[in-house]
């Protein structure tokens, strides 16, 4: 499992990504500014994996955005996670050439702060600030 750090952290980077519109300092605001973005591209389309590349309209920031679910056989109450992060240039470049893979992905945004969302079995959900691509188990 590759994790990224997860928890309150602050910008761990000196260079700004983004505009008020769609990366606020809020985890929470970024969660709901995510619904406001645009499809650039879908890179992988899996049931319980689906990585994209989605993009503000305002400044057209690109952004990955990594879907991870897993299989919950007694309840249907399947754990959900996303990992939101922007990304550079060349970063949305080499991934449109890429295949996409999780090795491809774990080298995008090394310690840049990333929204991470958790939605586990049985417990609330969460919007909290990590640093990378944050990878979890998936089916």
């Amino acid at each position: 499992m590759s994790r990224g750090n997860v928890g309150d952290s602050e910008r761990s980077s000196a260079r700004s990504f983004g505009c008020v519109n769609c990366w606020p300092d809020s985890a929470d605001s970024a969660w709901e500014a995510r619904s406001g973005l645009d499809q650039q591209r879908e890179l992988v389309d899996e049931s319980h994996f689906h990585v994209l590349v989605l993009s503000c309209p305002e400044c057209g920031q690109a952004f990955l955005s990594v879907f991870m679910e897993s299989i919950d056989w007694d309840d249907g109450d399947d754990p959900q996670f996303w990992s939101v992060v922007p990304i550079e240039e060349a970063e949305r470049d080499s991934l449109f050439r890429a295949a996409a893979s999780e090795r491809d992905l774990r080298g995008i945004a090394h310690g840049r702060r990333s929204l991470f969302r958790s939605a586990p079995k049985g417990e609330p959900q969460s919007n909290t600030w990590a640093t990378g691509v944050v990878l979890v188990p998936h089916d």
